[in-house]
């Protein structure tokens, strides 16, 4: 049996939280907010073990920086603001 390989990405996109941070990054970048992307997947060390987070924010006004982590949880619930808030069952 083969597996198509759109299906093997998107199963381990699915198992992380890739596609939050790419929906957070989006919503970021197209919003009309004082927050910009400052770095993606930044760097850094915890002794001699290199680790990544996944969002730097940063506010134009200066001085405030958000450091964002997309986790994926398993069997939770996701409640999504905006104009017609909704509840998703994972």
């Amino acid at each position: 049996m083969s597996v198509d390989p759109s299906d093997a990405i998107r199963a381990i996109a699915n198992a992380y939280g890739f596609g939050l941070q790419l929906a957070v990054e989006h919503a970021v970048t197209e919003s009309n907010t004082p927050w910009r992307v400052n770095s993606r997947e930044h760097g850094w060390r915890d002794g001699d073990e290199p680790k990544f987070v996944d969002l730097v924010l940063s506010h134009s006004g200066g001085g405030l920086h958000l450091v964002v982590e997309c986790k994926r949880t398993q069997g939770g619930v996701w409640v999504l603001g905006g104009a017609a808030p909704s509840i998703l069952a994972i």
